[in-house]
């Protein structure tokens, strides 16, 4: 089955997602080699901003005109905030505070600083602790940019000490706004201090940052927009190759049926896994095959459950005395999965020495095969013995499972995720799916965040769900990392639809399967819909 162009093939536009050296790259490509001065992208950045803010600031302060506090730095980050205060005076009562050395500024940043003092805004400078006695005590806007992408999450000094007294005053804005990234939030791995800034909303320059969507990154960012800085989106996307999964990416990938096919067409998905007194996983994994699109499903499994669907074919396998596959089925599985298009591998099997060796065996036997292998749960205990895997392979572990794949340790994979799926994607020649907010898809070369989800997904058989969706796009000849990231949107807007409709609480696995159509329908949707909205609140 010939594959069809996959999302690598997808301009990703503004929802590329850059480092803070990415970034700074893509802006001196911009100045060196576009020939855009500096000061055009800080006055692009700063219109850009305020064509964003304007209609929120005039619906939220209807009654009156605001009073806008601007806490600026001493970097080009302090001149987008000098810059966007000069836009926003025609709709606020602008108050700036800034902290640094006038005579270090950028000419860009000293030029928009000076045009401020010319239109008779309120300009303060922060040299010592006692001049915060010139910040208000109320306003009802505050725009922090203090330090955006020029600082760690760590800050020091006088600004370290005005987040301190901006954490211990009584100063409640209506609204507060980052200028690129939340001061305190570091702009690489989302960390965040305890007196770190947090906003409702963030207008980041360019890219997104990926400290915006990761660790306590999100917490303290609000909704979050990007700012076009007047450099076309595809110039900045050639400095990274990371980015948010969304639905205009996938529904450019989405295959459309034509009417003169068979079910030979959409292929035939093999199930492997379940134990004697554990058939649920493997059922889920088998039901959600054949929902999301699968021509024919097979499942092989020691105990089919009461609830398979009709529409799978069910092979009962002989079991060992532990309930476990028994290894002489080994070469029957193996003979009969050569006519599949994809396999599944691992819902249910079992974690005893005898499933595991049952898991290694026939994870041996598959790869020698050239069929595409989704490889979860209780089969994800076989990679580390392969320790090589092949390109048309997708692993989805969760943290735990990733852990136990590759002997790290669960805070450090917690933290640094994303690029440890990388690394380990690149070591085992895969598509790894790591399961998480957000979700790292990813061959070690492209990867994709997809941000959205809800915590009622958290509930058992919600993974086999997944391996399901995912096994059914590959045997529909989805080339991996795209079947990886329709499969988790697929997923995650299923959860997000049974949610809106019901409630957080209800929701199980056979739920989500059940939400797949109306999944689907809105993808095939052309028009915008309510469902298709970002979780995260990405603008």
């Amino acid at each position: 089955m010939a594959l069809q162009p996959g999302l690598a093939d997808v301009p990703v536009g503004e929802r590329v997602v850059l480092l803070p050296e990415e970034m700074r790259q893509a802006d001196r490509y911009a100045m060196e080699q576009l020939g855009v001065a500096s000061i055009v992208l800080m006055e692009n950045a700063a219109r850009s901003a305020y064509e964003i803010l304007r209609p929120m600031i005039q619906q939220q302060f209807a009654s009156h005109t605001p009073t806008a506090l601007f806490l600026c730095g001493p970097g080009n980050n302090g001149g987008d905030g000098f810059a966007l205060a000069r836009h926003l005076s025609r709709i606020t009562v602008p108050i700036v505070c800034w902290i640094g050395d006038e005579s270090k500024m950028t000419a860009e940043t000293r030029a928009n600083l000076e045009s401020l003092r010319r239109l008779g805004v309120q300009v303060h400078h922060l040299v010592v602790e006692e001049d915060f006695q010139h910040i208000p005590a109320s306003v009802d806007l505050l725009v922090d940019a203090l330090l955006g992408i020029g600082g760690s999450g760590n800050p020091r000094g006088l600004i370290r000490s005005l987040l301190q007294y901006l954490a211990e005053s009584t100063m409640s804005p209506a609204m507060t706004v980052a200028i690129d990234v939340p001061t305190g939030v570091d702009a690489e791995t989302g960390r965040a201090i305890d007196v770190a800034i947090r906003t409702d909303v963030t207008i980041t320059m360019g890219a997104l940052k990926t400290g915006l969507l990761i660790n306590d990154g999100p917490q303290y960012s609000g909704k979050v927009f990007v700012a076009n800085l007047g450099v076309p989106a595809n110039v900045v996307a050639r400095f990274g190759h990371r980015a948010v999964v969304d639905f205009p990416m996938v529904r450019s990938v989405l295959h459309t049926r034509l009417p003169r096919t068979t079910k030979k067409d959409y292929g035939t998905v093999a199930v492997i896994g379940g134990h004697r007194t554990m058939p649920g996983a493997v059922a889920l994994a088998a039901n959600a095959a054949i929902a999301a699109g699968a021509g024919l499903v097979k499942l092989y499994a020691p105990a089919i459950h009461s609830q398979i669907k009709p529409e799978v074919i069910t092979v009962p396998l002989h079991s060992d005395e532990e309930g476990v596959i028994a290894r002489r089925e080994i070469p029957r599985l193996i003979e009969e999965i050569q006519a599949a298009n994809a396999v599944i591998l691992g819902p249910g099997l079992g974690r005893s020495k005898a499933a595991q060796t049952v898991a290694q065996q026939l994870l041996s036997e598959i790869l020698k095969l050239d069929i595409p292998v989704l490889i979860d749960a209780d089969g994800l205990r076989a990679v580390p013995a392969a320790q090589s895997l092949h390109s048309q392979c997708v692993v989805t572990p969760h943290l735990g499972e990733f852990c136990m794949m590759t002997g790290s340790e669960y805070p450090v994979v917690r933290e640094s995720g994303m690029w440890l799926a990388e690394q380990w994607a690149q070591k085992w020649q895969c598509v790894v799916v790591l399961k998480d907010v957000p979700t790292f898809i990813t061959n070690g070369q492209r990867t994709f965040l997809h941000t959205q989800g809800n915590p009622g997904m958290a509930t058992a058989g919600s993974g086999d769900v997944l391996s399901g969706i995912i096994g059914a796009l590959l045997a529909q000849g989805y080339e991996p990392l795209t079947a990886a990231a329709l499969g988790v949107t697929l997923h995650r807007l299923a959860g997000q639809l049974y949610v809106e409709r019901w409630a957080y609480e209800p929701l199980t696995a056979s739920a989500l399967i059940d939400s797949l159509p109306q999944a689907f329908a809105a993808l095939h949707r052309r028009s915008e819909d309510p469902a298709l909205q970002n979780g995260l609140g990405i603008g």
